[in-house]
């Protein structure tokens, strides 16, 4: 009976820790073009800047 106890424990244990290593990174990967879009316009923006004055 204390077999069967410890073994529903660890289950549920590692069921609960997959989630919180799961759930941050796919809210992470749903907005993953977005971000990139915003990082890629960052550096975009500096350049478009400075080369039009030196030409």
């Amino acid at each position: 009976m204390t077999n069967a106890i410890l073994l529903d424990y660890n289950k549920s244990y590692s069921t609960n820790q997959y989630l919180h290593l799961k759930l941050p990174s796919s809210q992470f990967l749903k907005r993953f073009h977005e971000i990139l879009g915003v990082l890629g316009a960052l550096n975009l923006c500096p350049l478009a800047i400075y080369f039009p004055v030196e030409m």
